[in-house]
C-alpha cells in the first residue's frame, strides 16, 4: 500500500502539471515516456542495489509499476478537459485556480480513477514479480518454493491467492469510486 500510495500521490501531481500546463508538458512528456518503456522488471537489479533486499526495492518496483498508468490516466483526464467548461468558468469570473480545481480536477476524475483502478494491479504484479526473484517471503516465493518442491497444488494455491487478493483490491477502489463519482454516469 506504501508503494501504491506514493504512486497514486506522484502520479496524480505530476498528471495535474503535464495535462493542466502546456510548458510542462513539454519538458517533462520526453522524460516520460523514455523511462515509461522500461519494463518495472528490468528495475529489479538496481532497486535491489539502491535498497538492498525487502521492504523498500518491493515499495520503489510497486510505485514505478503503478505510477505510469496514473501518470498517463491523470495526463489524459486533464487534456480532456471540455475548452467550453473551461471558457464559461472564465466568463463567470474564476481565476486559473478555480478553474482547474472546480472544472480540471473534476472532469479529470473518471479518467484518474481508471489509472488508479490499472495502476494498483501493475503493482500488485509487479509486488509479486520481485518475490518471484528476489525475495524469502510473500506469495512470489511461495510460488517459487513450491515449484522447486514439485508441489503443483501449492503452487496453483499461490496463484489464486494472488487473483482473489488482485480481485478484492480492485473491487475496493470501485466501490471508493463509485462513493467519490456518484455523479457519474454508467
Amino acid at each position: 500500500m506504501v508503494g501504491f500510495a506514493l504512486a497514486g500521490v506522484t502520479g496524480i501531481l505530476l498528471g495535474i502539471i503535464i495535462g493542466w500546463w502546456r510548458n510542462a508538458r513539454d519538458l517533462l512528456e520526453p522524460i516520460v515516456e523514455l523511462l515509461r518503456p522500461i519494463p518495472p522488471l528490468a528495475w529489479i537489479p538496481l532497486a535491489m542495489l539502491w535498497f538492498g533486499l525487502g521492504f523498500k526495492p518491493a515499495v520503489f518496483l510497486i510505485w514505478l509499476g503503478a505510477f505510469f498508468p496514473i501518470l498517463l490516466n491523470t495526463v489524459l483526464g486533464m487534456e480532456s478537459t471540455p475548452n467550453k467548461l473551461v471558457e464559461v468558468a472564465k466568463t463567470l469570473g474564476a481565476g486559473p485556480w478555480q478553474i482547474l480545481f472546480k472544472v480540471g480536477l473534476p472532469s479529470a476524475a473518471p479518467s484518474i480513477m481508471a489509472g488508479l483502478r490499472i495502476g494498483i494491479g501493475v503493482g500488485w504484479m509487479c509486488l509479486v514479480a520481485a518475490e518471484l526473484t528476489g525475495s524469502n517471503s510473500g506469495l512470489g516465493y511461495m510460488i517459487m518454493y513450491y515449484y522447486s518442491t514439485m508441489e503443483a497444488s501449492k503452487t496453483v494455491a499461490g496463484m489464486l491467492m494472488i487473483g482473489i487478493v488482485g480481485f478484492l483490491m480492485f473491487v475496493g477502489l470501485k466501490k471508493i469510486e463509485d462513493n467519490i463519482l456518484f455523479w457519474k454516469t454508467a
